[in-house]
């Protein structure tokens, strides 16, 4: 796992934490890593903390890449995307996602999969954000998790059945061959 994303355990929760330095794109990089700390999550079955450091959750995808990068880029980049929003939204155990400042779209379809949704605006304190994540995130613990994931998949069965699909059909290399074909004929 890289430093764009970190993931630390205590008893129950993991947390992790996305930082790039700057607005917390969503790069190929920085989505690989991602799925990185939510395979450790997952592998220690804890309730899992999404945020961010800075003053965004995150700027979205990475602009460069669909405005410069090859069609192989950008399919990766949006595809690495769709597969962790819906991975977020099939999780076994609840993910709390704590938003602080602007969330862009790649970063509002993350805060949307999580079970539990924290926002602040304005000069909200970072700490009081924090705090209130952790206690869900320990009031989530307590759930019998084989029950939580049935439900779940009961509950988003068809919404995952779609998202897999639009992702397996959608989601080609296609896609980003069509996006250069556009902006070289703009």
């Amino acid at each position: 796992m890289t430093d764009l994303a970190t993931y630390f355990r205590s008893g129950p929760v993991g947390t992790i934490v996305i930082d790039d330095g700057k607005a917390n794109v969503m790069s190929l990089a920085m989505l690989n890593a991602l799925h990185g700390a939510f395979d450790q999550a997952e592998k220690d079955k804890t309730v899992v903390i999404l945020k961010a450091r800075g003053k965004h959750f995150s700027g979205g995808f990475d602009l460069n890449v669909f405005a410069k990068g090859s069609a192989e880029d950008q399919y990766l980049m949006l595809k690495a995307g769709a597969e962790l929003a819906l991975r977020i939204l099939s999780f076994p155990t609840p993910v709390v996602a704590a938003c602080q400042g602007n969330a862009y779209p790649m970063g509002a379809f993350l805060i949307m999969s999580g079970d539990h949704r924290i926002a602040a605006e304005g000069d909200y304190p970072a700490d009081a954000l924090e705090r209130s994540a952790e206690e869900a995130a320990q009031k989530l613990a307590t759930l019998n998790m084989a029950a939580h994931a049935a439900t779940k998949a009961r509950a988003r069965g068809a919404v995952i059945k779609m998202i897999r699909d639009m992702i397996d059909e959608d989601i080609t290399p296609q896609y980003g061959e069509d996006r250069i074909a556009r902006r070289a004929s703009a």
